[in-house]
């Protein structure tokens, strides 16, 4: 398993959520809405994980390598290895279509943040949902670096300020 826990870590959690979701619609009220799941992960290794642990989960059939939204199918999970932020654009159009609401759940891992007038895009799109995964265990210890001086963590503070969309949060710690 990958250090990052894929074997029961978010994307599987949230796959199977969308499932249960899918299938109380068509139990309880007889319809049956267009799910699709899109995962990002720009990291070769871990991307290859990540697709290894949707396999053993048995997704296997449902795993498309594209970033084509609009040739996906209802159930599919699109699988891209790359930075989200690079595809936003084409996201938002897909998930801008009429009668579709959207929920993405944003799970940085490492130093990186999400930064805020990224995540600003996302909301301000009619019916679309964000939830951030917040790095609780990094911003621990990215409060003690604050005072220190060296270009890595100079780096880590980079990050969190976008994220914050200021270097005010230093001032506070």
């Amino acid at each position: 398993t990958d250090p990052r826990g894929w074997a029961e870590g978010s994307p599987l959690i949230g796959i199977q959520a969308l499932d249960r979701i899918r299938e109380f619609a068509e139990q309880k009220i007889g319809f049956s809405p267009e799910i699709y799941a899109v995962l990002f992960e720009q990291k070769p290794s871990v991307f290859d994980a990540l697709t290894e642990s949707l396999a053993a989960a048995g997704f296997d059939s449902r795993i498309r390598y594209t970033a084509d939204f609009f040739s996906l199918n209802s159930g599919d999970i699109a699988a891209v290895q790359g930075d989200y932020r690079d595809y936003l654009s084409s996201i938002l159009v897909f998930t801008g279509q009429e009668n579709t609401w959207s929920f993405f759940l944003l799970d940085p891992y490492g130093a990186k943040g999400m930064e805020l007038d990224v995540v600003g895009r996302i909301v301000s799109q009619e019916r679309h949902d964000v939830m951030i995964n917040y790095l609780y265990l990094p911003l621990q210890r990215i409060t003690g670096t604050v005072l220190t001086k060296t270009p890595r963590h100079k780096m880590h503070r980079h990050y969190w300020d976008q994220m914050y969309g200021s270097a005010e949060w230093q001032d506070i710690v």
